[in-house]
């Protein structure tokens, strides 16, 4: 099924490249909302938001068939406090803010998922943790 448009909010990272990528053929344009200009690329298209206030950027949501949102802070740090409060809100404040526009639009996304790294193993330095053999944390994580 070819797709008009996906957009990728927060999505010039890693995982947001690899989406790129992988809908690269399966979709005629892709959005990638992203804090820093980038060249276009084929149909691949960065806009740039600020991720806490509704702009020019609101527009391209209209009729896309799929909002993806991976907007957060990176997990991998110290969980001080200010990094904790950095995870929350670099979270909260993007995904409020897409709701908001969302719910605004004539043609809202027809999907819309959000993808945010979390987990409930233990932090592990010792194996992996994971479905089969993973224990299950406690704490922030």
């Amino acid at each position: 099924m070819l797709h008009n448009k996906i957009i990728l909010a927060g999505g010039a990272g890693s995982l947001g490249t690899t989406l790129a990528n992988y809908y690269r053929d399966k979709t005629r344009e892709i959005i990638i909302l992203s804090r820093k200009p980038n060249a276009t690329d084929g149909n691949v298209r960065t806009v740039v938001w600020d991720a806490k206030t509704i702009g020019p950027w609101a527009q391209e949501l209209d009729g896309a068939d799929m909002l993806i949102n991976l907007c957060g802070k990176n997990v991998n740090c110290r969980y001080t406090e200010k990094n904790k409060e950095e995870i929350f809100s670099s979270r909260r404040v993007p995904t409020l803010l897409l709701g908001e526009v969302v719910g605004n639009l004539a043609n809202p996304p027809a999907l819309w998922i959000n993808a945010a790294s979390a987990t409930i193993y233990r932090h592990a330095e010792d194996r992996p943790q994971d479905e089969a053999t993973g224990d299950i944390g406690y704490g922030f994580s």
